[in-house]
């Protein structure tokens, strides 16, 4: 590597700066761990959590027939597609359940190919800069509509990081991208001691003014059966009409 380049890049790590693709990296990397056998041994897997149930109804009245899910996770809401014959193809980060591995912002996808793109529960997972270049790949694959569901609120799953943070006095999860230096170790480990998985929260008027610019939007307000509360329940989903 060229001196000037490589003494730049360790005055970014040492202040905790990083190019965007050096952040994606990282935080790729969290989620290749959280999709690990290393973590499924010994936790629930995650995301297990289907955040589209309850736009299901609203989605059969617009009747789609071609949907992208990406964030899609353990990919369950594309197996309800399918079984209302819609095809649906899952796109995750690094869920080995999606049907393709990629990021959201660069996925392998011919324009206007889909009838909606759907994106529930991932937007805040992305990193700030990152979400007007998503915003963009969304609207370019779309051809009628977007539909998200996004969380106003700091995860809860540095818990689990810390918590899995140690064992026998070895870290478990160490970035290959980190552990090549030690300011860069430094950075993720106060990245597990702080845990939050969504580093763009931001309030709704913020979402709207962002997702807005590509098409007519309003919020949805959808009722649902919570099948772990056996309760109906309110969700809010975000609908753009490109």
């Amino acid at each position: 590597m060229n001196t000037i380049l490589h003494r730049q890049i360790i005055n970014n790590y040492k202040k905790n700066k990083f190019t965007k693709e050096e952040a994606r990296q990282i935080e790729k990397e969290k989620y290749d761990f959280l999709y690990s056998e290393k973590y499924l041994a010994e936790h629930a897997p995650y995301g297990a959590t289907n955040h589209g149930q309850a736009a299901y109804e609203f989605i059969k009245q617009k009747k789609v027939t071609s949907i992208l899910d990406v964030g899609c996770g353990q990919n369950d809401f594309s197996k309800w597609c399918q079984d209302n014959d819609i095809d649906c193809i899952g796109v995750d980060i690094s869920s080995p359940k999606a049907d393709i591995i990629a990021p959201a912002h660069d996925m392998p996808v011919l324009d206007d190919y889909f009838d909606y793109v759907t994106c529930f529960d991932m937007m805040e997972h992305l990193l700030q800069e990152e979400v007007d270049d998503v915003l963009k790949e969304f609207a370019r694959i779309a051809r009628r509509g977007l539909i998200f569901c996004i969380s106003y609120e700091s995860s809860k799953t540095g818990v689990v990081f810390q918590k899995i943070k140690r064992k026998e006095g070895k870290l478990l999860f160490m970035s290959p991208f980190l552990r090549r230096n030690k300011q860069r170790e430094q950075h993720l480990k106060k990245e597990l001691a702080t845990g939050n998985l969504h580093p763009t929260v931001k309030s709704q008027e913020w979402w709207l003014e962002k997702i807005s610019n590509y098409g007519r939007t309003e919020v949805l307000i959808l009722e649902w059966l919570n099948p772990h509360t056996n309760e109906v329940e309110n969700k809010e989903y975000i609908y753009t009409e490109l």
